[in-house]
């Protein structure tokens, strides 16, 4: 910001409560308060019972996050690890053991259709699915080329 003010106060990795606590906090003592949270969150979705191996204890998106923010329309949802570490498109990136189950299965399929009927991959369209989602996902994304962050927006929905 111009100002030198900051735009968005986050946290990432704390439990809903926690987030929520603060932002009392926060608003007692006449502060803003945190305005987003940084999570993991992806299309696919763990076997229940397990949680991401790629996360932090509190780091993944679940329901009660879910409902948190769309009862709080002023806060913001940054997704972490989005792609999986490219497991959505390379073959030899395997997903991790507590995503095979059918759920994973039925939900790939879903993605290959999209993918097939828009004319583009797996990638694209699970950026686009966190960015037009309820509550909306700013995805985070990690690049290495410039393949890659092509590929990243591509399926921002500026483009």
């Amino acid at each position: 910001m111009s100002a030198g003010t900051v735009g968005r106060l986050g946290c990432s990795n704390h439990p809903v409560w926690q987030v929520e606590r603060a932002r009392q906090l926060a608003r007692a003592h006449g502060g803003t308060g945190f305005t987003a949270v940084q999570l993991h969150h992806t299309y696919l979705r763990p076997r229940p019972g397990t949680r991401p191996s790629v996360v932090h204890r509190f780091g993944a998106v679940t329901d009660e996050v879910l409902h948190y923010l769309e009862h709080h329309p002023d806060m913001a949802l940054w997704a972490y690890t989005p792609l999986l570490g490219g497991r959505y498109t390379r073959a030899d990136r395997p997903l991790p053991a507590e995503y095979d189950h059918p759920g994973t299965v039925r939900r790939l399929a879903v993605l290959d259709d999209i993918a097939a009927e828009t004319g583009t991959n797996r990638n694209r369209v699970v950026l686009a699915w966190l960015a037009g989602g309820h509550p909306a996902a700013t995805p985070v994304v990690g690049v290495s080329t410039a393949g890659q962050l092509d590929e990243a927006l591509a399926g921002s929905p500026a483009s």
